[in-house]
C-alpha cells in the first residue's frame, strides 16, 4: 500500500506541476508498473467543447506515449465507427471486453 500512497503523493505534488499531459501519464503509468500493477496499455481522454475537436487523449504503451486530438471529421470514418471509443461515446457506459480469443475478422482492428 505504501507504493500506492507514494504514487498518489507524486500525482498531487510533482506530477500535477509538470504541465505536460504526456509526461504526467508516462510518470504515472511507470510508477504503477514499478508498484506491481500489471499494466500494458492506458488510454486517457477528455471531451472538448470545441466545434472542430471532439476529444483529446493520451495513449500509453510502455515503449512510447503519444497524445492525439480527435477531430469531428474523424468520427465519420470506418477507422472510428465500431472502435472502443465509439462504443463508449454512443452508449455512455464503459466497455469491458476480454482480449482473449479476439477474432480479427469480426472485431474492430483497434
Amino acid at each position: 500500500m505504501q507504493a500506492l500512497e507514494d504514487i498518489n503523493r507524486w500525482l498531487m505534488d510533482e506530477g500535477r506541476r509538470l504541465g505536460d499531459g504526456v509526461t504526467i501519464v508516462e510518470g504515472y503509468c511507470a510508477r504503477l508498473v514499478a508498484a506491481g500493477v500489471p499494466l500494458s496499455r492506458a488510454n486517457i481522454a477528455q471531451r472538448l467543447a470545441n466545434p472542430l475537436l471532439t476529444a483529446w487523449g493520451i495513449i500509453w504503451p510502455p515503449e512510447s506515449t503519444d497524445s492525439c486530438d480527435m477531430s469531428r471529421v474523424r468520427l465519420d470514418t470506418s477507422r472510428y465507427i465500431g472502435e472502443q471509443f465509439h462504443y463508449v461515446r454512443e452508449n455512455r457506459k464503459p466497455l469491458h471486453k476480454s482480449l482473449r480469443g479476439l477474432d480479427c475478422d469480426t472485431d474492430h482492428p483497434a
